[in-house]
């Protein structure tokens, strides 16, 4: 792995270079190329870690002394679900505000079949649906406390992103 982000770094920062009279690198250099990017969205964007059980959250958030983001999302179908992640989950100020603050529960309900969760994680879904999503709102963002004490229900529209963290922030910290 270590040599396969050196030579995309090494790419990256000498594209002048002529590389045709290199007939291995031009054998490898697509696949690097593909490699090194892949690997740098992979990292950016497995910053936070989602968790997909409520007791292992609970658990989680009663040791740290944190707060559980419960979020019900169609990963593949719902559009603000989607807009919610790139825009709002993928943020450095969301993402400082959870690593701080926040244990993250996702229960996401896919479409796609080439998407679709194991059955046992379709149950665990479900259950959490039934209990707190009962009229089935995509997306659904519920602030809870290790007790599952409600503290916020929100839901996202483009572009709002400042306004969702701001929200959560004062229900964090009132």
């Amino acid at each position: 792995m270590i040599v396969i982000i050196a030579c995309g770094f090494y790419y990256f920062t000498f594209p002048d270079i002529p590389r045709r009279y290199n007939q291995v690198y031009n054998m490898i250099s697509k696949p690097i190329k593909i490699l090194t990017l892949g690997l740098i969205i992979a990292f950016n964007s497995a910053g936070l870690p989602w968790m997909n059980n409520l007791e292992d959250a609970k658990t989680r958030a009663r040791e740290d002394n944190k707060r559980i983001l419960l979020v019900f999302s169609g990963s593949d179908w719902c559009r603000n679900c989607i807009l919610l992640d790139q825009e709002v989950f993928s943020s450095p100020e969301f993402q400082e505000l959870a690593q701080q603050e926040l244990v993250l529960l996702k229960a996401d309900f896919p479409r796609k079949k080439k998407n679709q969760l194991s059955e046992s994680q379709q149950s665990i879904n479900s259950k959490l649906a039934k209990t707190f999503n009962p009229t089935g709102d995509f997306p659904k963002v519920i602030l809870m406390d290790s007790s599952e004490q409600t503290l916020l229900i929100s839901g996202y529209q483009q572009g709002q992103k400042a306004a969702f963290i701001e929200e959560l922030s004062t229900k964090l910290n009132p």
